[in-house]
């Protein structure tokens, strides 16, 4: 079981900014986004974030337990933000559990780490948090964003689920039990302007143009549980070009491989097992 954080400084601005032409122009300002961005990026040069790499079970008070012991261990090392893997509250054992847990955003398992951040003084990235839906045979797969003074700043529930059919091995079908989300969230934070995301949304790459062009997003979160099949093929390969695309810090928060990818190089920090390395 693997229950560790991995920290990154940004030291530097790794934007760059497009020539303008007349459909991106429609988007965005690019001078607003070269101010946003240079603003953002000093700021952060001088903040440290961490992500957890963290085995979520069937058990919330166990799991709050593990994720309290990592907020404690990077608010030590001087982190001002911890961001978290999807289901970092809760991992049924069997199809269906998931719905009997879910709870709204004011109920007593999110209000926890509220406080736990509060508490503690630090921004927290949940991602993937099991939100009651509209009814009890749906729940929402919804990115909450909570600041140092225990306060949702921001959520996101996922917009494009997990409905595939591996030839010759599983079907997995998450609309069966998952509404989807509707609107595309950024925030401000103490790293820059975040874009958050979910897992399966890492394959529709206009989700993260929005963020980038439309949202002037300069991080952007994937909190993620990928399947062993669907992940191993493809996921560095998406981050990286999703990181290119929009050139945005991309932040995967994924046990048991986690990975920052920057739009100027490979990546920045990669996790493998207990292996945490920075590529100089």
């Amino acid at each position: 079981m693997l229950n560790r954080c991995v920290y990154f400084t940004p030291n530097g601005a790794p934007l760059y900014h497009p020539i303008r032409s007349s459909h991106v122009n429609s988007y965005v300002n690019y001078s607003t986004v070269q101010a946003r961005a240079q603003s953002a990026m000093a700021a952060a040069n001088s903040v440290r974030v961490a992500a957890a790499q963290m085995t979520s079970v069937n058990d919330i008070a166990s799991n709050f337990a593990t994720c309290s012991r990592l907020v404690k261990e990077a608010v030590s090392a001087g982190a001002k933000m911890l961001c978290l893997p999807e289901n970092f509250s809760y991992v049924g054992s069997k199809s269906g559990d998931s719905l009997l847990i879910a709870e709204p955003l004011d109920g007593p398992i999110m209000q926890k780490y509220c406080s736990l951040a509060r508490e503690s003084g630090i921004w927290l990235s949940l991602g993937g948090f099991q939100e009651k839906g509209h009814d009890d045979a749906h729940l929402r797969n919804t990115h909450v964003i909570i600041d140092d003074a225990g306060n949702i700043r921001s959520t996101y529930s996922k917009i494009h689920l997990f409905d595939v059919d591996v030839p010759g091995g599983a079907v997995y079908k998450e609309s069966s039990f998952t509404e989807p989300g509707k609107d595309i969230a950024a925030v401000d934070s103490p790293i820059g302007r975040l874009g958050l995301t979910v897992c399966y949304d890492l394959r529709f790459p206009e989700i993260y143009q929005q963020l980038r062009f439309q949202h002037e997003a300069q991080v952007i979160l994937v909190p993620a549980a990928f399947t062993t099949v669907t992940g191993q093929a493809h996921w560095e390969i998406l981050l990286r070009a999703r990181a290119i695309e929009t050139q945005c810090y991309v932040w995967n928060p994924f046990p048991p491989h986690f990975l920052l990818i920057c739009p100027l190089k490979q990546f920045i920090v990669s996790s493998i097992g207990n292996i945490a390395f920075v590529p100089t």
